[in-house]
């Protein structure tokens, strides 16, 4: 019955709220990237995840302190959830193609 709906929603999304968040991976691209900081972006390099301070619901993405850009993701919830209950997590950059940067998003230390 995989991809079968109920009234919970769909299997994936079911399976999505059970992830531990020491196994929440996440394969995605920056939204809204900032052109100052996306140049200095190469494949390998490690970003910080973290809640906005501003917007506590919107995850941002730093390098060297800098906002690099945001997160977009069907699991970004179950990200923001496993944020404040004290989950560090790290992303790692996978692409640079111009202003698309396809980063991975795991827990530090996985």
């Amino acid at each position: 019955m995989s991809g079968s709906s109920s009234s919970r929603g769909s299997w994936t999304d079911v399976v999505v709220d059970e992830i531990s968040c020491d196994r929440l991976f996440i394969d995605t691209q920056l939204s809204s990237p900032r052109a100052d900081v996306v140049d200095k972006l190469s494949p390998g390099d490690r970003l910080d995840v973290a809640l906005d301070t501003g917007r506590r619901d919107v995850v941002v993405v730093l390098y060297r302190g800098e906002l690099a850009g945001g997160l977009a993701s069907p699991n970004l919830s179950r990200l923001r959830d496993c944020l404040n209950g004290g989950t560090v997590y790290e992303a790692e950059v996978m692409e640079v193609n111009g202003g698309q940067i396809r980063v991975n998003v795991k827990v530090v230390g996985a």
